[in-house]
């Protein structure tokens, strides 16, 4: 079997209870945007809220973890702060083989953990 070499992130957020809903979403969408014209790598950015509008759960799928990095490097910052005031993130798992240099930059966003590829298969 082939060495998956694919990384995905699941990061949980509790929105915050003065947040219009309608600024939220805007907010997601400009991200969303910005990603995909910026990131051709980045596979996925998706984003979930559930039925009492309280959580929020982003999903993210890169090639490799250059990609994530070049992710990371290429962000609007000014979208990921405004995004920020509006939830707080209360987890973040981070599913794939991660280089050093990745490491190194999740570990300041605290407490992550990582999971190892053991085996499956993705179409």
């Amino acid at each position: 079997m082939e060495e998956n070499t694919s990384i995905r992130i699941i990061v949980e957020m509790e929105i915050n209870n003065d947040v219009p809903e309608k600024k939220l979403k805007e907010c997601l969408s400009k991200l969303s945007m910005h990603a995909m014209e910026r990131n051709p790598e980045t596979m996925e950015y998706s984003y979930f809220i559930n039925q009492n509008e309280k959580k929020l759960v982003v999903l993210e799928r890169y090639s490799s973890p250059n990609a994530v990095i070049d992710h990371h490097n290429n962000n609007d910052k000014k979208l990921i702060e405004k995004l920020m005031s509006y939830a707080v993130v209360t987890s973040i798992k981070i599913l794939g083989s991660v280089s050093q240099e990745l490491k190194q930059i999740v570990e300041s966003f605290g407490d992550i953990e990582i999971y190892q590829y053991v085996a499956g298969y993705s179409r």
